[in-house]
């Protein structure tokens, strides 16, 4: 099982934004056993041209039209095509269809902890 966790531009600090972060954290573990934990991989960067770094609600400041914008959403998620999950508080829907596209499943996250690391043990382990 493979994670993805949107992060910071310059820590691996949560973003919650999960189509406009600029980095993602990258976690697997060999099984999905609870009790097995996650091993940190490495970060990859969201390769979006169109990032916009603050939007307040679930909707993408680009609408929902098939164009360029909707290749953005496409291009990002491509770079998470061997991931199960995607970690976020939000996601556009335009996001949301691009990540299914690839089989890919959101996992909402609205807690308080900010690095990475502890996401990951907070979300998926016992």
């Amino acid at each position: 099982m493979k994670v993805a966790i949107a992060i910071q531009e310059s820590s691996t600090d949560f973003f919650a934004n999960g189509g406009h972060a600029p980095r993602f954290a990258i976690y697997s573990r060999k099984s999905n056993k609870a009790s097995e934990p996650f091993l940190f991989e490495t970060i990859r960067a969201n390769p979006r041209t169109d990032r916009v770094l603050d939007i307040p609600e679930d909707h993408c400041p680009h609408g929902d039209e098939h164009g360029e914008a909707t290749k953005e959403h496409f291009n990002m998620a491509k770079t998470l095509e061997d991931c199960d999950y995607l970690v976020a508080k939000r996601v556009c829907q335009n996001s949301v269809e691009a990540l299914r596209n690839y089989g890919i499943k959101i996992k909402k996250y609205v807690g308080e902890v900010q690095e990475s690391d502890a996401i990951i043990k907070e979300l998926f382990t016992l």
